[in-house]
Order: C-alpha cells, then sequence, then structure tokens
C-alpha cells in the first residue's frame, strides 16, 4: 500500500480506509459550531486537514464574534488551524441585527403571513432589540426569525455543499489525490448539530432539518427549491440524522439561564415527538374542535413559508435518527460532565464515524433495524 504524508501531529502511515460515506454535517449556534471545530482538531491531528472534499463541515450562528469560535475550555493556539471563519465557506453569520430586528417588526405589524403563521403576537414587546443585536438571546423564536431572514443564503450553501460533495464522489480521478479513501458513490449522510437549550439551534433545528429534507426530495415540495436546486439527489440514498444536546449539560456553567434552557428544550422536544411519530388519532397539537384528521398516510405535516411565496406542507419525519446528549450517566450518577466533556464526547463520536472500522459499520447495520422500527 502506499505511503500518505499528512502535515497533521499524527500519522496514519499504511493505514488503508475502505469506503467511506460522503457526509455533510451541519452545525447551530454556538454548541453545534464548537462541536465541529472539535471535530476539525480530530481529523487533522490525523490526517492533517480538518475536512475533506467528501467530509464537509458548515455552521451557521448568529453570533459569528463569540470567542471566535474557540470551543469552551481550550485554548486558541491548539485550535489555530481548524477554526471555522467567516468568508471561507465554513461559517455562517444569521444575526438578526438592529435592521433586521425592524424590518420583521415591520413586516409582522402589516402583517405579514412568513412571521403571523407562528411568531407570538407581543415577540416584540417581549425581546428588545439589543436581546438580538448578536445572538438569540436564549430566544427560540429569535433563532427561527433569524432563520427566515437568512432563508435565501442558508439554502444556497446547503445546496452547494451538497453538490461540491456528490460532484467529487463521481469524479473519476477522485482515487488519485493523496488520501487513504475510498468513497461510497451510492450513499450519502447529512448529519446536523446543535443544542436544544439556548436560542439559535433551538430555534431553527426543525427548519434546517425540513430544508435538508426537501432540497434531498426528489421532488422538493417548495418551488424556490425546485427552481434554483444544483444538487441532484437521483440515484443517491440519504440518511439524515440530528444530534442534540439537552440543557443539563450547560446548567453547571450558567445558572441564570437554567429555567430559560429548559424550557426551550422542553419546547424543542414537543415538537421532535410531533414530527416524529405517525398517530392518525393522536392530534397533539390542535385544538378538541379541530376536524382536521392526521391520515395513516400523511400524518406528519410540516408547514412553512420560508420565502414569502406562499404556505407550503412537506410530509414525512424531518429525519430518520436522533440523538439527545445530556451530561448525565444512568450507571454513574452524581459524576455530570462539563460543557466541554459533552461537546468532546460528540465530536469523538463523529469521527469514529468516520471510515469503516467495527463502531462505524455496527452503527450503519443497525439501521435498517431502526428504519423498521419506525414503520
Amino acid at each position: 500500500m502506499a505511503e500518505y504524508g499528512y502535515r497533521g501531529k499524527a500519522s496514519v502511515g499504511n493505514e488503508k480506509i475502505q469506503e467511506v460515506i460522503p457526509t455533510l454535517l451541519i452545525g447551530l449556534g454556538g454548541t453545534g459550531k464548537q462541536i465541529l471545530t472539535r471535530l476539525r482538531k480530530r481529523v487533522y491531528d490525523k490526517y492533517g486537514e480538518p475536512s475533506f472534499p467528501f467530509l464537509r463541515t458548515v455552521a451557521f450562528d448568529s453570533n459569528v464574534q463569540e470567542s471566535d469560535g474557540v470551543p469552551t475550555g481550550e485554548e486558541k493556539a491548539d485550535y489555530a488551524d481548524v477554526l471555522m471563519q467567516t468568508g471561507k465557506g465554513e461559517l455562517y453569520g444569521v444575526e438578526i441585527g438592529g435592521e433586521g430586528y425592524d424590518l420583521a417588526r415591520a413586516d409582522f405589524k402589516k402583517k405579514a403571513r412568513t412571521l403571523t403563521s407562528w411568531l407570538h403576537p407581543s415577540f416584540f414587546e417581549l425581546v428588545d432589540k439589543t436581546s438580538v443585536t448578536q445572538g438569540s438571546g436564549a430566544y427560540r423564536q429569535a433563532g427561527r426569525l433569524a432563520f427566515h431572514s437568512h432563508f435565501g443564503n442558508i439554502f444556497k450553501v446547503i445546496d452547494s455543499e451538497l453538490r461540491k460533495i456528490r460532484a467529487y464522489t463521481m469524479d473519476a480521478g477522485r482515487h488519485n489525490a493523496d488520501r487513504p479513501f475510498d468513497v461510497d458513490q451510492t450513499h450519502l449522510d447529512v448529519t446536523i448539530v446543535t443544542s436544544i437549550a439556548g436560542g439559535t439551534g433551538a430555534g431553527m433545528f426543525l427548519d434546517m432539518a425540513y430544508l435538508v429534507k426537501d432540497i434531498l426530495s426528489s421532488p422538493p415540495s417548495v418551488k424556490q427549491i425546485e427552481k434554483e436546486r444544483l444538487y441532484n439527489p437521483t440515484g443517491v440514498t440519504h440518511h439524515v440524522t440530528i444530534i442534540a444536546v439537552m440543557p443539563t449539560a450547560f446548567t453547571m456553567e450558567d445558572k441564570s439561564k437554567q429555567n430559560r434552557f429548559r424550557l426551550n428544550a422542553y419546547s424543542a422536544i414537543l415538537e421532535m415527538e410531533n414530527y416524529n411519530t405517525s398517530r392518525p388519532d393522536d392530534n397533539a397539537f390542535l385544538d378538541d374542535e379541530s376536524d382536521k384528521p392526521r391520515h395513516a398516510d400523511q400524518a406528519i405535516e410540516f408547514s412553512c413559508n420560508w420565502n414569502g411565496d406562499g404556505e407550503v406542507t412537506i410530509t414525512g419525519r424531518p429525519w430518520d435518527s436522533c440523538y439527545l446528549i445530556d451530561d448525565v450517566n444512568d450507571k454513574n450518577r452524581g459524576s455530570e460532565r462539563k460543557t466541554s466533556d459533552v461537546q468532546q464526547m460528540i465530536a469523538d463520536y463523529l469521527f469514529l464515524d468516520i471510515g469503516n472500522n467495527p463502531f462505524a459499520t455496527e452503527k450503519r447495520s443497525l439501521r435498517s433495524n431502526h428504519a423498521d422500527l419506525n414503520q
């Protein structure tokens, strides 16, 4: 086997990894961004570069200035080569900002359906402009407002990343690259990493998942996606995963927002449960007097109006696998971990999912059983 030269701190030597699954990893908010940064360091330390054409990372955050993206509890110098940066196709700001806040408030007063169908009637009285100038202030609806405000760019970024991955996997010359990987041409994974405690990730994770689902669908439900999409999903089997960090992972280090974090997570879990369970006889989020049935064949319906072209319904579950992560081990209670420990654990899990090592192979072999369980 050929020798491989790497710039990282470790070398794989003669190691040959057979057939990896092309993957797009999407980080939401500060937590998603920091976890992907930790993953990029693991990849860099072993392979000499933080990502590959078939393993791409992209993050969306409403506060791109926060700690310069350095993971909690870590030294910036240790991450200098792997930090996700704006302007390099890695980190995208989706802040509302003062001007965006004023525009949204004006649209809301005009009863724009893109906002009035979901935004709380008193949002602009309860949440002042300074709370969302940088970040989402731990308000879930501010996170969703950020997604709506930046929908056009978010769609183009995700579509472009998927197209780049697909172009590489179909390139006949890809195996000549100096990398010890063979890439599966028939599968593509998308993993969304977020917390459901704060504002940005907890507010936009559901819209992001359904956006990904629609881009991967043939045909998509949203007309703009159908007209402008560059990624071609034909002939590819997709698997979408969401990894969501629970509020317990933050309470040790941020007591002041503990109650809000818990409320955010509770609301997010209600949404997860509703949009992942086909129950024709259980109208969990409908009034008792509602006559809208949830038929077995279309029991899960997500309504959106991201671009103002009118409300669209996307049917089906938003993802194939969901992992909820906290800092508690049931077999060793009382030894809760720090936020940084939880982030690193998730990054290590994602790193092990690269290639066909025993962990990754066994996990993927169980997907069919998981899919059968969801039927």
